[in-house]
């Protein structure tokens, strides 16, 4: 429901006054009776704005109102107006000095109490357990003349009781009376845009450029110079309050976190696991991301450390016992160590992180609620909740709003790139720039761009809020502000380049809405920029655009990231080819042989000998030309030993009947059986003649019968007589007999 807002003016009693309090009274209980001082006119704004409310630590979503300037929860606000009206006709005067608290708020009155340096010491309950963040608890003026008196006759019958003791002022509703309120009135109209209520809990720098966001505890993020909007929680249940936001280092996206753990990415930030879920021993009161942006810490109220994605666990103080609660958490540069900061003004340093100084165990005038490191990592600045600045190591002080007058307490810092300036933010959303800072916006109000105008939410006639037109741009509109004359960007966000050994990154540097180059941020000894990066020295691991053959296919030497040249990454070798030499070649079957190009290739005209041709023997020894060749009719006696042809003798068939018949071993009968025939051998006995002699009969026979075969001269001689038969005509040879 969106009710009318409604002025009500309240009758004041003679010689009472009433004085608002502002924005700023809204942190803080009533330590003592509230004054009896009035003031002769009481507003009720009846807009209603969304929030965040606590019972016992849960979180629920509340409308509220306000009534005499305090928020007060719509309900609650409705019984006490119609109390209010009926006290007001017996002659008393009930003034709201405090009503609904936030998260923030009351997380500021806790620490004034558990470190006894604001706010008188006063007792307050912890954060999500006091009954005022439930809406229903109001402290009233009870030290005025007859308001305890009137509240403790007629308190009950408009549902309000007193519930604690110690406190006259507190009082609480939860239902009953006669019901009605002036802001129990049908809805006139509705609302365009959104203001937000809610305390801002967070803000965060943006590393690339000038530029910072705020979070609320509802989710609702409020982008200013450099950044641009990716999205937030606004308007969706969360099961607790936002504690905090984190931009990313390209300045495209950011992270939420909640107080039960949870994490919440957009633009281009990455989820990598939250403690949403999970039982905690302390809230999360604070975020740190890695350099790379793969990773985070968490932080809670104990001192516990959680570590997510590329993020090292470098220690924690939890389950240590605290002087005070711990508020915020910082990485270093490196991303290999972290500082937690305590509400005291306590630090603790892990890993390569270094210790640089600390207020703990002084005297502070408010809590300490954050912490801002320098690029080096070799300072940080403490902000306290009434703006005050502590600065360490080499960390320069650039101003603060410590003892200045504040509308609600400061709770965040965030630095510019160069580490010469810083931006406050207080809960009310003003933001508080000093050193080369430049103001860029503030959340107390909604602003938007639409075409060359800027236009901002505000209350309309109908009293209902609506888009209005606060400017008109002469050069066009950018984030809710008009851009200067001759604004051009020099370069897209987000974009890095060298620039003096170090990386120079595209953002909004100064005052005007345009994308500029921001001051260099020098890069890590032992490393140099390139590309836009800073990366360590490297060396050729090969000579430009070779070639080698890997892994089945072909790798070259390019230039890699780095700026050295290095293999790349194989291409393997189409199918059916294979590397050879830097090259893909196709395969050769192995069983083919390849021909010699030595060899000369044989002439096709050539004929080709006959393989069945008998080489000569180089060896044997030409025959004579002159000798006579051999009857081809002789017959050879004993061709199984090789005996020459060209020394037989030639002897008539007589001669050889007369031999045989002088030999006793053959008979008649044996001529013609024995050497009857051309193909027949005559059979011989050859020997030694007892002198060394070979001797031969006239019969052509050898002399000393049968006796073996005689050497001379150490040369063996063998006599082979030859016979040859000559036949009359028409004879016929008589068929062999066996040996």
């Amino acid at each position: 429901m969106k009710p009318t807002r409604l002025w009500l003016l309240l009758a004041v009693s003679a010689g009472g006054a009433f004085t608002s309090c502002g924005q700023s009274a809204d942190v803080g209980p009533a330590p003592q009776a509230p004054s009896a001082v009035v003031a002769p006119l009481s507003t009720v704004d009846c807009a209603e704005q969304a929030s965040t409310g606590y019972v016992h630590g849960e979180s629920f979503p509340i409308t509220v109102v306000r009534v005499d300037g305090k928020p007060v929860e719509l309900d609650t606000a409705n019984a006490y107006l119609v109390m209010a009206q009926a006290a007001e006709s017996d002659g008393v005067q009930l003034r709201i000095v405090s009503g609904f608290r936030t998260y923030a708020q009351q997380a500021y009155l806790y620490g004034c109490y558990v470190n006894c340096n604001c706010n008188n010491c006063n007792l307050a309950a912890s954060p999500g357990y006091s009954n005022h963040q439930s809406g229903h608890a109001l402290d009233l003026n009870t030290g005025a003349p007859g308001v305890l008196a009137w509240l403790n006759t007629h308190g009950a019958t408009y549902g309000f009781t007193r519930t604690v003791p110690s406190e006259s002022w507190h009082w609480e509703w939860w239902g009953g009376g006669p019901g009605g309120g002036v802001c129990d009135q049908p809805a006139q109209c509705s609302d365009d845009c959104r203001t937000d209520a809610d305390d801002r809990v967070a803000v965060s720098g943006a590393p690339a450029g000038f530029g910072y966001a705020i979070a609320n505890a509802s989710g609702g993020v409020s982008s200013f110079g450099a950044l641009v909007p990716h999205g937030d929680l606004a308007g969706q249940w969360l099961a607790q309050p936002i504690a905090g936001v984190v931009v990313t280092q390209s300045a495209l996206g950011y992270w939420l976190v909640a107080r039960d753990g949870g994490v919440f990415n957009f633009g281009d930030a990455g989820f990598f696991g939250s403690m949403g879920g999970q039982p905690l021993n302390a809230p999360v009161v604070g975020m740190a991301v890695t350099p790379s942006g793969q990773g985070y810490w968490l932080v809670g109220a104990d001192g516990g450390v959680f570590a997510f994605g590329d993020a090292g666990d470098h220690g924690s103080v939890g389950g240590q016992p605290l002087n005070a609660s711990m508020v915020a958490l910082a990485a270093t540069p490196s991303g290999q160590g972290y500082w937690l900061v305590g509400a005291d003004g306590g630090v603790f340093a892990f890993g390569d992180a270094g210790f640089h100084g600390a207020m703990g165990g002084q005297a502070l005038n408010s809590p300490v609620v954050g912490v801002a490191t320098t690029p080096s990592g070799q300072g940080y600045w403490l902000v306290g909740a009434d703006g005050g600045i502590f600065a360490f190591g080499d960390a320069g002080f650039h101003g603060s709003m410590g003892g200045q007058a504040l509308n609600a307490p400061v709770i965040g810092i965030a630095t510019t790139p160069s580490g010469q300036g810083y931006w406050l933010v207080a809960s009310d959303g003003g933001v508080f720039a000093f050193g080369d800072a430049p103001f860029l916006g503030s959340a107390l109000v909604s602003r938007r761009c639409d075409g060359a105008t800027t236009q901002v939410c505000a209350p309309g006639d109908d009293g209902c809020y609506h888009w209005q037109v606060e400017t008109t741009c002469a050069d066009g509109c950018r984030n809710g502000v008009c851009a200067p004359a001759g604004c051009v960007d020099a370069c897209s966000q987000g974009e890095e380049r060298c620039d003096g050994g170090g990386v120079s990154e595209c953002g909004q540097v100064d005052a005007d809405p345009c994308r500029d180059w921001g001051p260099p941020s020098p890069c890590e000894a032992g490393k140099t920029c390139l590309a836009g990066a800073c990366v360590t020295p490297c060396e050729d691991a090969c000579g430009e655009a070779t070639v080698r053959c890997e892994a089945g296919g072909t790798s070259t030497c390019a230039v890699a990231a780095d700026g050295c040249l290095a293999w790349t990454a194989v291409v393997p070798c189409p199918s059916g080819t294979h590397c050879d030499g830097g090259a893909c070649l196709q395969a050769v079957d192995p069983d083919v042989v390849e021909p010699d190009p030595d060899v000369v290739e044989p002439d096709p005209d050539t004929v080709e000998p006959d393989p069945d041709t008998v080489e000569p023997d180089p060896d044997a020894v030409e025959p004579d030309p002159d000798a006579v060749e051999p009857d081809p009719d002789a017959a050879v006696v004993d061709a199984a030993i090789g005996v020459d042809s060209g020394a037989s003798e030639e002897v008539d068939g007589g001669d050889i009947e007369a031999a045989d018949a002088a030999r006793p071993d053959i008979g008649p009968e044996a001529d013609g059986a024995e050497r009857d025939g051309a193909a027949a051998d005559t059979e011989l006995d050859t020997g030694t003649n007892g002198g060394g002699q070979v001797g031969r009969s006239d019969s052509g026979c050898a002399a000393g019968g049968g006796a073996p075969l005689g050497t001379l001269g150490g040369a063996t001689f063998l006599f082979v007589l030859l016979y040859r038969r000559r036949r009359s005509p028409g004879a016929t040879a008589p068929a062999p007999t066996a040996p």
